[in-house]
């Protein structure tokens, strides 16, 4: 006998009563699902993942407006759970969220990073059987070093630089940087935790060198190096604690005041009393500003 195929609409209701039985009228509510690492590169005998979150719906044919995200780490090795609660308010609100996993430091270094980021988008972009993406709506994210990671795929994005694959990348609406390290020459100049021109610094581990002993060559690791007025770059939403104990609020405030400079279309926010990421970081504030960062540059 033939099993047949019911679709959702199609099933019948079970009209079913019993004494004592209570009704909860359900509501189709957007869910998270949370799908299994899957290899994306193979390099230098490391297997890199992307881990994806998408929006669980009834209808399961639907694509989703989707962040590629990199994890903070110190340019260390990433723990990929560090902030997929927190990202669970967006991916209700209707958005896929793939972290990307990279070779990291110290082994590997400036541009490994940054090379990784552009394979795993393309490996997405080339297997959408497995991931429910909107190609038309396409963002960038990272936090802490993540965040220069982001900042240098979008400043150097379909230009060749920083790809060892040099392959057309897809269309980004906009870009997130949440207090990122993006310039390692000035992270000294302000109030910090930690010594970051120390031969011992997650900076100097990440460039090989103390940012002190070679400016030329750190400053072209750095996003400022790729943005002038020609450079073609989509939206930047930035924002920074302003007891950030770890990268210096100013690194933020310095990246906004060159990118508007230069004519870009940049949004920057200070959040007020949040450390390094965190509770206060991630409060429903933030993420409604967020969200509507990516709401208004949907297409």
């Amino acid at each position: 006998m033939q099993e047949p195929f019911y679709s959702y609409e199609e099933f019948p209701e079970n009209m079913s009563e019993a004494d004592g039985m209570e009704i909860i009228y359900g509501k189709d509510e957007v869910g998270i699902n949370c799908f299994p690492d899957i290899v994306y590169a193979v390099k230098d005998g490391i297997e890199l993942h992307v881990r994806s979150m998408f929006p669980r719906e009834l209808n399961e044919n639907k694509r989703y407006p989707t962040i590629f995200h990199i994890q903070g780490s110190a340019w260390l090795k990433q723990n990929m759970s560090c902030h997929m609660g927190d990202f669970s308010p967006i991916v209700r609100a209707g958005y896929g969220v793939i972290l990307i996993e990279y070779r990291f430091a110290p082994d590997y270094r400036f541009p490994a990073q940054i090379e990784d980021g552009k394979s795993a988008v393309r490996f997405v972009m080339n297997n959408l059987d497995q991931f429910p993406v909107d190609t038309n709506n396409l963002f960038l994210s990272g936090d802490s070093s993540g965040g220069h990671t982001a900042m240098m795929m979008m400043t150097t994005w379909d230009t060749m630089e920083c790809d060892a694959e040099k392959t057309t990348l897809p269309r980004l609406n906009g870009c997130i940087d949440l207090y990122g390290s993006v310039n390692t020459l000035t992270m000294n100049d302000s109030p910090s935790a930690y010594d970051h021109m120390s031969l011992q610094s997650p900076a100097s581990n990440y460039l090989g060198f103390s940012p002190k002993d070679n400016p030329e060559e750190s400053n072209r690791r750095m996003p400022f190096f790729y943005i002038n007025k020609d450079t073609e770059m989509p939206p930047l939403l930035i924002m920074h604690g302003s007891k950030d104990r770890t990268v210096p609020f100013t690194q933020s405030l310095e990246l906004y005041n060159h990118v508007k400079s230069m004519g870009k279309d940049v949004k920057f926010y200070k959040v007020k009393n949040a450390d390094h990421g965190g509770n206060v970081f991630y409060c429903s504030a933030t993420i409604e500003t967020i969200l509507q960062f990516l709401d208004a540059h949907l297409r």
